[in-house]
């Protein structure tokens, strides 16, 4: 679905459970199944969200692109779906996602551009993602690799990677270049150059759009340059959808640019045991989707209801025993541990 920009939290909320729905329904109508055996067999729900996620709380930190900010969206969509949620910053999850079933399978020190609208980043490190201390680490976008840039960026600064070479940079040059050339073009506005159209003109040898893309692409280049310093990843991969396109039109030689910027680094930081690090494109269709899969697999696993706790502890136990765990549990202050062998709370017993 496309995402639609919402001005509050609850408009945010109800177009999440309407897609949602939406999806189950389509599982009814593919499966023939009733709806509450589909229902049934889901057992929680994993979000990709884009924009900077507490992971930890299920909080939307920002999101501006909704006008949110600081949202408990974990704990309120748990409620309307009635089932575990568990929610991740999207590039995150395509980091994930590609280290669990794509190009980085087998690494444990991973690096993923995402090139969309903005740029986003995630990490893994030691094989668990990298979330950092108040879980918005990766916002790669937001270094600054052009400080005399006139570009300002959504964050305020000049020079922005994101600024400067994300797919929404490359139509704002586009056209800025298109608009200086001749007489208005509806083809060259902005709002009209998506992935797709940019992928397009690419194609066609458009003499612009290769030159803005050639540009774009040296950013790309300096800013791996840089990454590639800070961090010592196994592999770095490049993802989104408009990447995935220009790797059809154009072929892996497209990164070319950035793999000569990463030979400028110390061989210990580029090669090691004769092997450069591989600076690829992502392999899957929608890594944020099995990113996001994988989230609510391990968030399953790690949290459980009073009622699966309860279960577990109560599985090979006997009625009385379990009477004793009860009275425990239901005083909510500390039960005094008795001397008196005849007694329930006796500390054999």
């Amino acid at each position: 679905f496309t995402t639609q920009s919402q001005g509050d939290p609850s408009g945010l909320l109800n177009f999440l459970a309407a897609g949602i729905d939406d999806t189950i329904d389509g599982v009814c109508d593919t499966t023939s199944l009733p709806l509450d055996e589909v229902k049934g067999k889901i057992k929680a729900f994993g979000i990709a969200f884009a924009g900077p996620t507490d992971s930890v709380h299920g909080v939307v930190r920002d999101a501006s692109n909704f006008q949110i900010k600081d949202y408990p969206l974990q704990e309120n969509l748990s409620r309307r779906l009635r089932k575990p949620v568990f929610i991740e910053n999207d590039a995150n999850l395509g980091v994930l996602g590609e280290t669990w079933k794509g190009v980085a399978r087998g690494h444990r020190n991973v690096l993923g551009i995402v090139i969309g609208t903005g740029i986003g980043g995630g990490l893994v490190i030691d094989g668990q993602l990298y979330r950092g201390s108040t879980s918005t680490a990766g916002e790669i976008g937001h270094i600054v690799i052009d400080e005399t840039s006139e570009v300002t960026c959504g964050c305020r600064q000049r020079g922005c990677f994101e600024a400067l070479a994300s797919r929404r940079a490359i139509a704002r040059e586009l056209h800025r270049r298109k608009k200086l050339n001749g007489p208005s073009d509806l083809r060259w506005a902005e709002n009209n150059l998506g992935s797709s159209e940019l992928a397009d003109y690419v194609k066609h040898q458009d003499p612009d759009a290769i030159q803005v893309l050639q540009e774009a692409i040296g950013h790309w280049a300096k800013a791996v340059f840089s990454l590639l310093n800070i961090l010592n990843p196994d592999i770095i991969f490049f993802g989104g959808g408009f990447i995935r396109q220009l790797h059809d039109i154009l072929g892996d030689g497209f990164l070319d640019p950035v793999r000569a910027e990463a030979e400028k680094c110390m061989n210990a930081v580029y090669e090691s045991a004769g092997k450069k690090v591989p600076i690829v494109v992502g392999e899957l269709d929608n890594p944020m989707l099995s990113g996001a899969c994988l989230l609510a697999i391990r968030g399953r696993r790690e949290s459980s209801s009073r009622e699966d706790i309860m279960r577990a502890l109560t599985a090979e136990i006997s009625a009385r025993e379990f009477d004793l765990l009860q009275s425990i549990y239901n005083y909510s202050q500390p039960t005094l541990i008795s001397k008196d062998p005849g007694s329930d709370f006796h500390e054999d017993q």
